[in-house]
């Protein structure tokens, strides 16, 4: 399957490119001054990875909720579910239903992740871990979530 195979090569690459974490098991940091967390899914040899630029801009508690956010698509296989859209829109790439899916579905397992990381730290926590990550240029930061309102501004009254 080239999924599989795209994840050990990306596997590879990050073994070659980053370090492993001091004191988190499957944990590996890139050096990069852009905060970016994200995993990479293998079942039980999941590996999350940390940039240089999260772990100096995060308090520990913020970093807590970063990595409650990764590990929460890992143990409810997001992956998977992103999969099945992806193809579904891949094979209907003319159907605009698909493509909104896609995107809808997306948003949504980041918010299954988020509420998974509400049960770790209080919710100012997340916001300002949200606010240091999206102060970043992270794309989708600061795009209008209803009306006038974005989602950077959101952050900041839970957060404030």
């Amino acid at each position: 399957m080239q999924v599989t195979r795209l994840r050990h090569r990306h596997l590879a690459l990050l073994e070659m490119l980053t370090s492993p974490h001091p004191t988190r098991a499957r944990t590996r940091v890139i050096d990069d001054a852009v905060p970016v967390a994200y995993c990479l899914p293998r079942g039980a040899r999941s590996v999350t990875v940390l940039s240089q630029g999260l772990l100096d801009r995060l308090d520990p508690d913020e970093l807590v909720a970063v990595i409650a956010h990764e590990r929460a698509h890992v143990e409810q296989r997001h992956d998977l579910l992103l999969l099945a859209f992806r193809a579904w829109r891949s094979a209907l790439p003319w159907f605009p239903t698909a493509a909104r899916a896609e995107v809808e579905v997306a948003a949504l397992v980041e918010m299954l992740a988020d509420d998974h990381a509400r049960r770790e730290v209080h919710d100012k926590v997340l916001a300002r871990a949200i606010l240091q990550v999206g102060a970043s240029g992270v794309p989708g930061a600061d795009q209008p979530v209803s009306g006038s309102t974005r989602v950077s501004d959101r952050f900041r009254r839970l957060a404030g």
